[in-house]
């Protein structure tokens, strides 16, 4: 929740509140999972051409076509975009939908919560899927500059054997 404050009800434009009815209002936002991602070394992509396979990293946001990205999880409670306002009208005849209200709420706070769980075991999984896909960034890498090398060493051989620059030496 943010931008939280009070207002009277004609200022908000609620219908049938009153001028004088104090009205609570803010922003509620939703949760997000996100994910560390190194788009050199994910699966599919591995990029062998950079320096450091971490450039380009940072954190994106999990949907449905990305699912078991990146080397790490996180789950944020309220930081995603906004959901919508939330009003509450500051009067006791509102009581049986406050307690609705905070009824929603401990099961909103119940439940995030055991999303921990979630994320510390989907964690220990991506540490070695990512450790693995350091090691074969840095075995793709050896084998490019291997094969850069080998090219090389190849072209000076011909040149070394050829008789039109004085060869074989």
């Amino acid at each position: 929740m943010s931008g939280v404050g009070t207002a009277l009800g004609e200022t908000l434009g609620i219908v049938g509140v009153g001028t004088t009815q104090v009205v609570a209002f803010g922003q509620i936002k939703f949760d997000t999972f996100e994910a560390l991602s190194y788009p050199k070394i994910e699966s599919g992509t591995l990029d062998v051409t950079a320096d450091d396979p971490r450039s380009g990293g940072g954190y994106v946001t999990i949907t449905s076509s990305n699912l078991g990205i990146g080397a790490s999880s996180r789950y944020s409670r309220g930081a995603g975009s906004n959901a919508g306002n939330v009003f509450s009208l500051v009067n006791a005849c509102h009581t049986a939908i406050a307690s609705s209200i905070t009824s929603v709420k401990a099961q909103y706070t119940s439940e995030s919560a055991g999303m921990s769980t979630y994320v510390s075991a989907v964690n220990l999984v991506k540490t070695q899927k990512s450790q693995n896909q350091f090691h074969a960034w840095s075995w793709g890498r050896k084998i490019s500059e291997n094969t850069g090398t080998a090219t090389s060493i190849t072209s000076t051989i011909s040149v070394l054997e050829d008789p039109n620059f004085g060869g074989p030496y």
